[in-house]
This record gives C-alpha cells, structure tokens and sequence, in this order.
C-alpha cells in the first residue's frame, strides 16, 4: 500500500525550501579556470537558449498563481522539474566554460554536473556567508541523525539547525533510494548487500544544493504527486510555496549567471 500525502508532508517540505532559500542568501561561485583549446559555442548557446525559455515559462507560471491562485496546486507538484533543469542548463554552461569538457551535454550528463558541482563545493569554489551550503556530509553520517517527533511540523522549525540537518538527511535518503534501485536491492539482508551499504555509506557524499536535483527524480519519476496540492493544501499556501521554491532557486542562479559572464570574459583574455 502507498502512503497518502498529508497536510504535515506540505508543512515539513515547505519547511525544507524555506530553509534552502535562507541558506541560499548571498551565495557566490568562483570555478577554477582550466587551460583549454577551445569552447563548444554551438552547446552553449543552445543551452543558453534552453535556460532562458525554461526560466519564461517559471516566471510565467508564477504571474499565473498569482492571477489565479487555484491555478497554484497545478503548478506546485511540476515546478521542481522546472526549476531544477533552469539550474542544471546553468551549471552546464558554467562548467564547460571553466573546464572545456563536454559531458554535461551528452548522456549521462547529469550525473557529471552534480559530482563536479559537488568537487566545487569541497574545494570551496562555491561558498555561502552561512557556510552552509559548501558543506558535503557522507550518507552514512546522515542516516543517524533524527529530529523529535513533531518538531518538522512548527511554522519556524526552517529557521533552525535541526531543519538544515534535516534537509540533507532528506536529499540522502532519496541518493540511497535512487542507489538501491540501481543496484537492484530491496533490503539489506544479505551479507554482500549490506558490504555494499556500508561501502555506499562511506563514499557517497551529498550536499544541500543536490536538493534541486532529487526532487526533479522525485517529481518527475517517482510520484508525481508526492504533495497532494489538491486536497490537503490551500492554493494560498500552494502558491506560497511555489513562491519561495522559484525565489531560492533565483537565488542560485543569479550567482551562476554571474559567474558565466566572469568565465566569458576570462575566456576573451587568455
């Protein structure tokens, strides 16, 4: 039987974005620039053009919730999706342009963005005045951390240390998820699945900003309507959400958008 979403999913989701979006604040990004013997202009202009289409049509939708405010529990469950292709056509452009390669825009690519974005982080070529968001925890760390019953459900827990812990226990339980169906394991009974845990548990490192990406997994592969907009959320609440989803992941972008123009220029000079 699949558990039905309920109001407390909405509140304790809502929580984690505001918290998100809190730590995103003043965010900063500072790639290392590689020697390279020439750019993909024709990839970069196409997902150029892709993240500023992908960024009318977010903008669009929130004018529209704020038009129509029931409009908002059809929007809310898809505008992950939105969001985080608006960040990953973004990261692409600025990873190249730092580095030359050009995985992220074939197969596979983004899987290449989030480890290199996640390499960035740990050599502190992405940085936060909190210092939040540059911090990658192991999944195994993760797994131990649990929060008072309840606790998640109070409209100022997104202020606290709990709720970022929180988050990131969050995002490594779907990275464990989306890795045990990988490896086609249901439950860790066996000795040789359970090696394989712990050796996933050890390596694995997640970070706050892979939040963007999962929930995309989440929204656009596994349920659709893992927050049901429709019968346990009010469409003000609805769009308050959609509101501060768009506002952090704005908040995200503008750093990369400066960055690629810091990039471009570097790129005119050597």
């Amino acid at each position: 039987m699949i558990d039905q979403p309920t109001r407390g999913d909405f509140t304790t989701h809502f929580n984690y974005i505001k918290c998100l979006n809190t730590l995103l604040q003043d965010i900063s990004i500072e790639l290392a620039i590689h020697k390279t013997i020439s750019m993909d202009s024709k990839a970069i202009k196409k997902f150029e053009k892709l993240a500023g289409l992908t960024e009318k049509s977010i903008d669009g939708e929130l004018a529209a919730c704020k038009l129509e405010p029931e409009y908002a529990e059809v929007v809310a469950p898809w505008i992950p999706v939105k969001c985080y292709y608006l960040i990953y056509y973004l990261e692409s452009i600025c990873l190249h342009l730092a580095t030359g390669n050009i995985k992220m825009f074939k197969h596979g690519g983004h899987t290449y963005v989030r480890t290199t974005i996640s390499s960035a982080l740990q050599k502190g070529q992405i940085k936060t005045v909190n210092g939040e968001i540059e911090k990658t925890i192991s999944v195994g760390e993760l797994s131990n951390h649990r929060i008072r019953s309840g606790s998640n459900l109070s409209p100022s827990y997104f202020t606290s240390r709990d709720c970022i812990m929180s988050v990131r226990r969050k995002v490594a339980e779907y990275v464990e998820r989306q890795w045990k169906d990988g490896q086609k394991i249901k439950g860790y009974r066996s000795k040789v699945d359970k090696a394989k845990r712990d050796k996933f548990y050890k390596e694995r490192r997640t970070d706050l900003l892979e939040y963007f990406y999962q929930m995309r997994l989440k929204a656009n592969y596994k349920d659709v309507d893992y927050l049901d907009f429709e019968n346990d959320v009010t469409n003000n609440d609805a769009a308050a959400y959609i509101t501060v989803y768009v506002a952090s992941t704005k908040k995200y972008r503008n750093a990369l958008v400066t960055e690629i123009k810091r990039l471009k220029a570097l790129r005119l000079t050597t």
